[in-house]
């Protein structure tokens, strides 16, 4: 399973409100579109921070289900973070019409 160990274990957690808060820069408030633009855009602590925040399974399903709204890096890195198999991948490809549009759905 993709996880974050050796140095990366020693960094400092961030409280996850006060992360995701810089994600609403167009007031939304939905925490999962919030989690969302922080596993695409976020820092390297950020990303720690919601691996060790954030279920696995909870982050999987966000993953599988909103897979459109990540580009064809962020989609790779979290499939490899969250243990994804090529079967759950494809068919969470083939299920999501946005997910052919590979252009960034927020910057």
């Amino acid at each position: 399973m993709g996880q974050l160990t050796g140095a990366r274990e020693n960094v400092k957690m961030i409280a996850p409100k006060e992360f995701l808060e810089k994600y609403s820069w167009d007031g939304k408030r939905d925490e999962e579109s919030l989690i969302i633009r922080a596993m695409c855009l976020g820092t390297t602590d950020e990303i720690i921070t919601i691996m060790k925040t954030y279920e696995t399974e909870r982050l999987r399903e966000i993953y599988l289900r909103r897979i459109g709204e990540f580009v064809a890096s962020n989609r790779t890195f979290w499939k490899l973070m969250l243990d994804v198999t090529d079967e759950e991948y494809n068919r969470a490809l083939a299920e999501n019409p946005r997910a052919a549009w590979n252009m960034p759905p927020f910057r």
